[in-house]
């Protein structure tokens, strides 16, 4: 193991012992089962496209797929949902989402969410199973959406380590007691960075503390996923998003991806308003080999990733601010050329960063408008500025 996995090993370590437990909040274990509909959408416009071309979004030395595509200059619909509750008895929920999004001129209308939820009564703590198609819990940096989340702008963490939004079909079960949240989740193994129906588990462990007035919330995780032939097929001319790319050669990854994390978020009531930071570090390690053209090399990579995001909210106004870099470090056991590894993408070992300013304000029950600066570089010697302007709509049907 190396010094750095084990530094990083030694901070994951280290929170769980910070102090001892106070109530947590239960988040979305705590509510009651319901019947109901709900539906949201993000409507935004980007003064500025992220890349030129549609396969510009390609980050050096950095392995992508899945959603991740390039933010589009103009007005889109950045994000869409409509999801229905349904509670058969005391115990059970049934619930279904369907997400409308855009890329490259295309609306594309998919199943994001599709499980049975059962809550047993126990005379101590909450105990939930969940199935079906979800995203996994570990992180909210595996699933992002524009319409439910305070940032428009997508997360260069979820778009390097999650192709943007994780969801596969799997099984979870969780346990709160105490103030103690311990969670484990077994999956299909078709979603990123799982691929071909591959193995995949993940599991975590979460608390909450009383600290300088606030509330902090401690989550330490592990996602483990095996892939076959993982191929980035953003690019591909049969994908509905891109444009006819066939001269286009990416790598297939063929081995086992292990990412660990430790997520904070603090916040605090003031007299003028609220205050909250997040920190989300994250270390993602692959090893396996990559086929390029009919020829395998082996090949090991380490990604290590942050974000820090700082919001204080004011009456009807919120204001942020979030910054992200990831360190990408590639290593080819094999002999392999230059412009081999150029064809790959994977060039060099380069640290890309995205940093924002943000305002949101609340118009009414439903409404909100947003607006944010951004500044991102994903290639050496390129830097990318751009303003976000949108509105936000959120609303129960039923």
């Amino acid at each position: 193991m190396s010094k750095t996995n084990r530094i990083f090993l030694a901070l994951l370590s280290a929170v769980s012992l910070l102090a001892p437990p106070q109530a947590i909040a239960h988040g979305q274990y705590g509510h009651e089962f319901r019947t109901g509909l709900e539906a949201s959408a993000a409507l935004t416009y980007r003064s500025a496209d992220l890349a030129e071309e549609v396969d510009d979004y390609r980050i050096s030395g950095a392995l992508m797929g899945g959603e991740s595509y390039r933010e589009e200059q103009g007005l889109n619909l950045s994000s869409a949902h409509l999801t229905g509750f349904y509670q058969p008895q005391k115990d059970i929920q049934v619930a279904a989402s369907l997400a409308v999004h855009s890329h490259d001129d295309n609306y594309e209308i998919e199943l994001d969410k599709a499980l049975i939820s059962w809550q047993p009564a126990l005379t101590k703590g909450i105990f939930l199973i969940e199935a079906g198609m979800m995203s996994t819990l570990t992180t909210d940096s595996a699933s992002r959406h524009a319409d439910t989340d305070l940032v428009a702008e997508p997360s260069l963490v979820s778009d390097v380590l999650w192709g943007r939004h994780h969801r596969d079909l799997g099984l979870r079960a969780t346990y709160l007691l105490g103030g103690w949240t311990v969670g484990v989740e077994a999956w299909n193994g078709d979603g990123w960075p799982a691929a071909d129906r591959a193995n995949a588990f993940s599991g975590y462990l979460a608390y909450n503390i009383a600290l300088w007035g606030g509330n902090l919330s401690n989550r330490a995780w592990l996602f483990r996923a095996d892939a076959e032939d993982r191929e980035d097929d953003r690019f591909d001319p049969g994908h509905n998003h891109s444009d006819d790319l066939e001269d286009l050669e990416l790598p297939a990854f063929t081995g086992h991806t292990q990412l660990v994390g430790w997520d904070l978020d603090w916040k605090k009531d003031l007299q003028t308003g609220s205050l909250q930071i997040s920190m989300r570090l994250t270390r993602s390690q692959s090893e396996g080999d990559l086929t390029l053209t009919g020829q395998a090399f082996p090949y090991e990579n380490a990604y290590t990733a942050g974000l820090v995001l700082g919001a204080y909210r004011y009456e009807a106004n919120t204001f942020y601010v979030r910054a992200e870099q990831i360190e990408l470090d590639n290593d080819f056991n094999a002999d392999i050329t230059a412009t081999q590894i150029e064809a790959m993408g994977l060039t060099g070992n380069y640290e890309p960063w995205k940093g924002l300013l943000g305002w949101q304000r609340q118009t009414g029950d439903q409404f909100a408008i947003r607006l944010e600066a951004v500044v991102s570089r994903h290639q050496a010697g390129s830097t990318e500025k751009a303003l976000n302007l949108g509105v936000i709509w959120q609303s129960p049907l039923l």
